[in-house]
């Protein structure tokens, strides 16, 4: 029966967060055109060509490489040691 008192508030604010995800939804006109986007995989046009664009790089690739070369030597070293 204590359950039941931890368990009723969670879901009481489950439920206003997932009104407050509706209501913002609603907000944002995500319900505003229900057809088109069904009828988009429909046109037969060619999609518009983009513009080329360099390959972004990951936050973690610049770290890795950057300190890659200096660490690597120093780890295997600690790693190997008798």
């Amino acid at each position: 029966m204590n359950i039941l008192l931890m368990l009723l508030p969670i879901s009481l604010v489950l439920l206003g967060l997932a009104i407050a995800a509706f209501a913002w939804a609603v907000r944002k006109g995500q319900f505003d055109d229900l057809d088109t986007p069904a009828l988009d995989i429909l046109d037969d046009a060619p999609p518009r060509p983009s513009a080329p664009r360099a390959p972004r790089r990951r936050r973690w690739d610049l770290m890795f490489r950057c300190c890659w070369p200096r660490c690597w030597p120093a780890w295997w070293a600690a790693r190997t040691a008798p």
